[in-house]
């Protein structure tokens, strides 16, 4: 059980919540935007993983590991936009993955289910297909514009790790589960839904894969969350 909790300012768009369980100190670091819904309770399972995803945030993105596969993916989708594109969109990816404690993968993955890296998809808003009434019910007060591709990936990011660190998703007996629950809430489908399911693939495609897998399942099946359909043979 946490002895205690309290909130620090550590620089003017970010704040820091510092809880202690037992001589361990934990640190979960979040945007300040004031939503205009109660905020996902805290539990020691979303306290836990913030703090290991917090202390990654340290990472410079030049070194990130994740950062020269993310481009590679990002090129393999929208190829006509360059590599300077590619590497400042995956730049982006990681940035704001680290930020808000998340997995970079986990990022990329919703990226390319919701637009495949593609700033002017539509229905709704950019990269992270932002939805209208949400940008405005809970980044009410946010100077971020989800209009400019960093700041919609910044957005994208940060409304997933709500959903993933809301005490829902942790009550989840598996990662996939908790995923599938994140999921369904950012996309409002729900865990079981197809959106999920295509996620899910893709996340798995990308951290397995590689260009030519992807253009292979891309190829062959029409998208990256795409699945082959299964010969049948004659009676």
């Amino acid at each position: 059980m946490m002895k205690s909790l309290k909130w620090a300012s550590i620089e003017p768009n970010r704040l820091v919540v510092i809880g202690t369980v037992g001589a361990a100190t934990l640190a979960f670091v979040i945007g300040t935007h004031r939503s205009t819904t109660a905020p996902p309770r805290l539990t020691s399972c979303a306290l836990t993983t913030l703090s290991t995803a917090s202390s990654e945030s340290n990472l410079s993105r030049k070194t990130d590991p994740a950062l020269p596969r993310i481009a590679s993916l990002v090129h393999t989708l929208r190829p006509e936009k360059g590599q300077h594109y590619a590497w400042s969109v995956a730049s982006d990816v990681v940035q704001s993955a680290r930020e808000n404690g998340m997995s970079p993968y986990v990022i990329s993955a919703t990226a390319v289910v919701e637009s495949e890296f593609n700033m002017n998809a539509g229905p709704c808003i950019g990269v992270m297909q932002m939805y209208p009434p949400t940008i405005s019910e809970v980044y009410a007060t946010s100077s971020r514009d989800p209009h400019g591709i960093q700041d919609n990936i910044w957005l994208g990011s940060n409304y997933l790790s709500r959903h993933y660190r809301s005490e829902m998703a942790c009550r989840a007996g598996s990662e996939e589960i908790r995923l599938s629950r994140m999921w369904g809430s950012y996309n409002g489908a729900g865990p079981k839904s197809v959106y999920a399911q295509r996620a899910l693939r893709v996340l798995h495609r990308i951290k397995t894969g590689n260009p030519k897998s992807w253009k292979h399942t891309i190829r062959t099946t029409g998208s990256l969350w795409g699945v082959r359909p299964q010969k049948t043979t004659g009676s």
